[in-house]
C-alpha cells in the first residue's frame, strides 16, 4: 500500500483522476490475489468534503436541547413516570 505522502504526490502531479485509477488497480489486484474479498472494502474517510452548519452559540443549543429532549424521551419510554410533558422547539431556534 503507498505511503500518504506518495499518495498526495501523485493527486498534486496526476490529478484525482489519477489517484481513483491506481486505487482501482489496487483493488482489482488484491481481489485477484484473495488477499480480499471484493463484497465489501472499507476506505479511510477521515477528510471527506460534507454539508455541515457552522458552529453559533445558537446552534449548538438548539442541538444540545434536541439531543437531551431525544435521551429523556428514550428514558422515559422505559421508566413508569409521568407522560406528556411539553416542549416548544420556537423557543430554542
Amino acid at each position: 500500500m503507498p505511503d500518504f505522502t506518495t499518495l498526495a504526490k501523485v493527486t498534486k502531479k496526476f490529478g484525482d483522476k489519477a489517484l481513483e485509477e491506481l486505487n482501482d488497480l489496487l483493488i482489482h489486484k488484491a481481489v485477484d490475489e484473495r488477499l480480499i474479498r471484493s463484497r465489501k472494502v472499507r476506505v479511510d474517510s477521515t477528510v471527506v468534503q460534507a454539508d455541515i452548519h457552522h458552529p453559533t452559540d445558537a446552534r449548538l443549543l438548539s442541538d444540545g436541547v434536541r439531543v437531551l429532549t431525544r435521551i429523556v424521551k428514550q428514558t422515559r419510554s422505559g421508566a413508569d413516570g409521568p407522560e406528556g410533558s411539553k416542549h416548544s422547539w420556537q423557543v430554542v431556534r
